[in-house]
């Protein structure tokens, strides 16, 4: 059962995201289902004896629903991330749940032939039970969704539950020779029709950390920065622009122009310039997060014997972008496939720069990496003239701007200087990319940076936020009204 719901958050991903209002419909949706499985399964197993092989195949139809029902996700998606995803776990997970929520009861009922040895029988059948999911859990989650599409899980599925229902049965069954022949024609016609979850997509995986995509799209309204004669900098609006799309549960992460080697996201050519002003030659980068590497490799393209350091915790990620974004593949960038704040908790080097960019409002801000003690760890990570530049997904300004809020509380708790620019400064109330400056120094001076670069700087402190500690991060209930703000603007449902 449990190998259902870990499908779940897969299945959903690329539409909806996998943030905490995701899971909560999720979870709630399917233990709902359960329940009523369980009462009704008790009902009908005292009614009639013989049903099991018809709730296994019910079950088998429940799933076949979800494996064919896939593209009504793309419809769902318009109905916004809390409403859409509830709706969808209730259409596609609660009548399969239900149904094999039925089977313990009815097992139950099956087996209880001696009430002198009733504690025994259930035990042993809720111990199975128990012992199933957490086998469903570890296997779909280690073993099948990081190496196989998710249709051939689903078809897996089913296939297990029209063996059971057939071995319960005892041989064929007319209806159950139908019910397999229709099956098998709408997987037929399926096939025929070469289903994709989007005519843009060139590229598709589930990794064990998230739903990866690259959508290929001619985009229009494209932000292109142009660079002047005098070294300055301007942006201008062109329709027609081929970008290339990283996408990480159904979210973008980063993009950029198929026509020329730039990245397509303003905030990469706001933290590159930042960077590029403060630190122009930097002996080492420690990067926290890979994405498409955009920063990284525009370091490393520019400072040629700059040692950066990538630590990016999805291999799937780190290969995606090397196929797909790198301008070249081949840079010496070090890579390393673990847990940032593992890494920081045993790291003992000191770096230049630390750049960071885990904090996506599409998905689950990590709180591991949102603490006071996190950012200790970072500060601890620089050199005494080091910097660390954070990129932030969050509004300036009302209901949806308590992630900027809460960081910028908590890097100030660690950080004697601390500055923020923005990708959007005229429009505070809207989610935006918030790039943040923290040093050892008291105050960061703007006159270190150029003049292009002043009219982003945030120049008033956001409204006191929730300082973010190990034991209380509640980053996935911060993110909730940027989320439902952010979804429509931030989600590519091409």
């Amino acid at each position: 059962m449990l190998l259902l719901e870990v499908l779940a958050s897969r299945i959903l991903a690329p539409y909806l995201g996998s943030s905490f209002s995701v899971w909560v419909n999720i979870i709630g949706t399917i233990l709902a289902a359960l329940s009523l499985g369980y009462y009704m399964g008790g009902i009908l197993a005292d009614r009639n004896q013989k049903l099991l092989p018809h709730i296994f195949l019910f079950a088998a139809a429940a799933c076949s629903f979800v494996y064919f029902g896939r593209p009504l996700l793309l419809r769902l998606g318009a109905l916004g991330l809390v409403w859409g995803s509830l709706v969808a776990a209730i259409l596609f997970f609660a009548p399969a749940s239900a149904v094999l929520g039925m089977v313990s009861p009815y097992l139950l009922k099956l087996a209880t032939n001696d009430a002198t040895r009733l504690g025994r029988t259930s035990g042993g059948i809720f111990a199975a039970s128990t012992l199933g999911s957490i086998a469903g859990t570890f296997v779909g989650g280690f073993g099948l969704i990081p190496h196989f599409p998710i249709s051939r899980i689903l078809v897996g599925m089913i296939l297990l539950l029209l063996g059971l229902s057939l071995w319960c049965a005892g041989g064929l069954r007319p209806y159950w020779v139908l019910s397999v022949a229709t099956l098998a024609l709408l997987a037929a016609a399926m096939q025929l029709a070469s289903f994709s979850v989007s005519k843009h997509t060139i590229f598709e995986k589930n990794s064990k950390y998230s739903n990866i995509r690259v959508n290929d799209l001619v985009q229009n309204g494209m932000p292109i920065r142009y660079v002047m004669s005098d070294g300055s900098t301007q942006y201008t609006v062109r329709d027609g622009v081929p970008v290339r799309y990283l996408m990480l549960d159904g979210f973008t992460n980063a993009a950029r122009f198929l026509d020329s080697p730039d990245p397509a996201m303003p905030y990469v050519d706001l933290s590159w310039r930042i960077i590029k002003s403060l630190k122009p030659s930097p002996e080492s980068v420690l990067a926290l997060g890979g994405g498409a590497y955009s920063v990284p490799e525009l370091i490393k393209r520019y400072s040629p014997k700059t040692e950066v350091t990538v630590v990016e915790i999805d291999p799937e990620v780190t290969a995606t972008a090397k196929r797909f974004f790198l301008n070249d593949p081949a840079l010496p960038i070090t890579t390393l496939n673990e847990d940032a704040r593992v890494f920081l908790n045993v790291n003992q080097r000191r770096f230049d720069l630390v750049y960071t960019d885990v904090y996506s409002a599409g998905g689950s801000i990590p709180p591991a990496l949102s603490t006071r003690e996190a950012f200790q760890l970072m500060r601890r990570a620089i050199k005494p003239d080091g910097i660390v530049v954070f990129n932030i997904g969050s509004a300036r300004e009302g209901e949806s701007a308590a992630v900027y809020q809460a960081f910028f509380r908590t890097i100030s708790d660690v950080f004697p200087g601390i500055a923020a620019y923005t990708t959007l400064p005229n429009t505070p109330l809207a989610p935006q990319n918030i790039v943040v400056i923290a040093t050892n120094d008291k105050v960061i001076s703007e006159d270190a940076l150029p003049d292009f670069l002043r009219q982003f700087r945030c120049h008033s402190a956001p409204a006191p936020g929730l300082l973010l500690t190990d034991d209380y991060a509640p980053t996935d209930y911060l993110a909730l009204d940027l989320v439902r703000a952010a979804y429509s603007s931030w989600r590519l449902d091409q």
